[in-house]
């Protein structure tokens, strides 16, 4: 089947961040994808106006005009989310996600570029890096200060609960997508992260509070560099949905605000955009 003979159920969304008076200031506000251009069915290029594709719309936080910082250290930071980033996007080569998580520790033993709280980004985190208007992201990133970041998988410290534990999230630095793959089998590259300053935005926790070995068995957290152990990012909040009298659900953690409705309908993308 071609992706676009694939069929999906429509999630209707209304955009209010920053305007709603219960929550004008969520705890982490989503930011633009980077796309500024809208495409048919068949991928040419059109004009945006009236299509309500995200080159339209564009919602979320606006990117910083200078997103990226050289530090002068061979570090540079986001300051759309405060992160700190190793500027060498490809240290030591491919590696399984065991060996990604212990060259990580390897690295805050020997006081890494003058720090030691270097981790495997989040799934969160490494999406945040993700420009969905360039068509490699990695050649893209290589132009904002940093280099050699690779056409490739890169390891994230989040393991595929929702698939399988013995996998892990990656992030395709081409393609800009998500994927899982198991642990102790496939080799993919590591980009060292650390917390900085403060951000345009604040990431989201991934919601992962445990910790899992190769096999996909239940560990002990500490000391693994996992998600579940460091839990980076802003509390998914313990009342984050509310259901108004409007038929939505607002998510008080992003402040958009959800159709209640449902559907019983499948569409393609155009179908859906129509709807």
């Amino acid at each position: 089947m071609s992706r676009l003979g694939i069929t999906l159920f429509v999630l209707s969304i209304l955009t209010v961040q920053f305007s709603n008076a219960r929550a004008s200031t969520p705890p982490a506000p989503l930011s633009q994808t980077g796309q500024t251009t809208c495409f048919t069915a068949s991928g040419a290029a059109i004009s945006c106006a009236g299509t309500l594709q995200d080159g339209d719309v564009q919602a979320g936080i606006k990117w910083p005009i200078s997103r990226y910082v050289d530090n002068s250290d061979q570090t540079v930071t986001d300051t759309l989310t405060g992160l700190i980033w190793s500027k060498n996007a490809n240290l030591d080569g491919l590696k399984t996600w065991v060996n990604a998580l212990d060259y990580i520790k390897s690295l805050n033993s020997s006081t890494f570029l003058g720090h030691n709280d270097w981790r495997l980004p989040n799934v969160n985190e490494l999406m945040s890096q993700v420009n969905s208007q360039q068509l490699s992201t990695a050649t893209w990133l290589d132009t904002q200060g940093f280099y050699n970041v690779q056409n490739n998988n890169y390891w994230s410290s989040t393991t595929a609960v929702s698939w399988r534990t013995n996998e892990a999230w990656y992030v395709d630095l081409i393609s800009g997508t998500t994927d899982c793959d198991d642990k102790a089998t496939f080799n993919y590259y590591v980009w060292p992260v650390r917390t900085g300053q403060s951000g345009t935005l604040k990431l989201a926790k991934s919601g992962q509070t445990a910790c899992y070995n190769a096999t996909g068995a239940i560990i002990t957290c500490g000391g693994t560099g996992q998600d579940g152990e460091l839990q980076t990012g802003v509390s998914l909040l313990s009342s984050r949905f509310t259901k108004n009298s409007s038929l939505t659900v607002t998510d008080n953690l992003t402040n958009l605000a959800w159709s209640n409705l449902g559907g019983n309908s499948n569409y393609n993308w155009q179908q859906a955009l129509t709807y």
